[in-house]
């Protein structure tokens, strides 16, 4: 408890940043509970302050899927979005089910370890969805996430792109304003 008392932790992993906010106070108590936030929480905040810019235009058309434990585990679901709307170029479309409603990739909970082709086969579907709404890439804010998708890109053969948002965000280019 305190090791982390009074510290500020930013996470860029769906998954830790779902321990440290609620699974942490919940294991030691919650007077040892992390003042946590998920990288894209702060960078939408930078964007929203015009603290931060990008300088590059990325003109392509890319889908956003909501991590289960950055989305339903934690209810932040605007936030990486505001960031893709603040890419200069950048065209933002939407699955059929997003948010709340989000279909899993079948990377994480224990899937790939425990049935790996049922994996592999979720994750073609959801490139197939990436597909029928015209994206050219697919974003996410999980490391689990871009796993598994590159093993659906990798298995539907498909010519789409996988990028954490964090890659993007690096590939339009950020300035202090």
């Amino acid at each position: 408890c305190e090791l982390m008392k009074g510290k500020k932790v930013i996470a860029s992993c769906a998954g830790c940043y779902r321990i440290m906010l609620q699974d942490y106070p919940k294991m030691m108590g919650e007077e040892c509970a992390i003042d946590a936030k998920h990288i894209v929480q702060v960078l939408a905040e930078q964007i929203e302050q015009g603290k931060v810019k990008f300088t590059k235009e990325v003109n392509k058309t890319v889908v956003y899927h909501d991590p289960c434990e950055l989305g339903r585990d934690t209810q932040t679901y605007d936030d990486p979005r505001k960031i893709l709307e603040a890419i200069p170029g950048l065209k933002v479309v939407e699955f059929f089910s997003t948010k709340e409603q989000t279909w899993c990739w079948g990377g994480g909970g224990g899937v790939k370890g425990l049935d790996y082709d049922l994996s592999v086969e979720i994750g073609t579907d959801k490139v197939k969805q990436a597909n029928e709404v015209g994206a050219e890439m697919i974003i996410s804010a999980c490391p689990s996430c871009k796993t598994n998708i590159n093993d659906g890109i990798k298995a539907a053969e498909s010519d789409l792109n996988m990028l954490d948002i964090l890659e993007l965000v690096l590939e339009a280019g950020i300035t202090k304003a």
